[in-house]
């Protein structure tokens, strides 16, 4: 059975979460969801968002779409914003007392995003726990990422940039399917292709009856000289 993961991009409508240098927060998450949802269909999974939009949804309603699919996973998307500005880098949370599960999908997954950030010489603020309303009263492994600070010129820079993001949304890609053990897709076989032949002819007026008739019988056809393509 396909594993259910629902991405939660943070804020939206009136809550633009966190904002500075040229980006909010609300925005930021909801293209990376909607970039999340078109990469995750590679995989042997089922993907929900809790908006797609810019609407506000509340806390409530977020952990409800969760639990009434019966969610395998949950993933909460937001940006820092601190009143330093040199507060850099990721960090994740989950809840204080979790599922066991929430544990080790939480380290394989810090241990995919946080290296992007860390590589671009970004800092690595640790895996934490918090009793954050979305983690605590969803009935499955949920986790929160930080995905850098908006209000950090360096960090902001960086969530600009689409290298940058694409080889982000790539950890978190890759981390969630090692940790729930989501495989690829089959690939889709290639199909072969035969072309018949419906005869030759010696003149063109004969030829194309032959082409009137096939074409009558719903057959796509065509006349190819063959002399043309094969000169004597």
């Amino acid at each position: 059975m396909s594993k259910i993961i629902v991405l939660d991009p943070g804020h939206g409508g009136s809550s633009p979460g966190a904002v500075g240098n040229g980006l909010v927060e609300k925005e930021v998450v909801l293209d990376f969801a909607m970039r999340l949802r078109d990469k995750f269909a590679a995989y042997e999974c089922e993907i929900i968002l809790t908006r797609t939009d810019d609407s506000r949804v509340s806390l409530s309603e977020r952990v409800n779409i969760a639990n009434r699919n019966n969610a395998d996973y949950f993933i909460s998307l937001h940006c820092n914003g601190a009143a330093s500005s040199s507060a850099n880098g990721y960090e994740d949370f989950i809840y204080t007392s979790p599922f066991q599960a929430t544990i080790g999908y939480r380290d394989i997954l810090h241990r995919h995003v946080a290296a992007v950030w860390v590589n671009a010489g970004r800092a690595n603020r640790g895996k934490k726990r918090a009793n954050f309303y979305v983690l605590r009263e969803t009935s499955m492994p949920a986790i929160l990422l930080e995905n850098g600070f908006i209000t950090n010129a360096r960090d902001a820079e960086l969530l600009k940039n689409p290298d940058f993001t694409e080889e982000l949304l790539m950890a978190i890609v890759e981390g969630t399917v090692e940790a729930l053990d989501i495989p690829r897709k089959p690939a889709a076989p290639v199909q072969e292709l035969f072309r018949v032949q419906a005869g030759a002819f010696s003149t063109r007026e004969r030829a194309e009856r032959q082409i009137k008739k096939l074409k009558e019988a719903g057959f796509d056809a065509f006349i190819i000289n063959l002399d043309t393509i094969c000169p004597k």
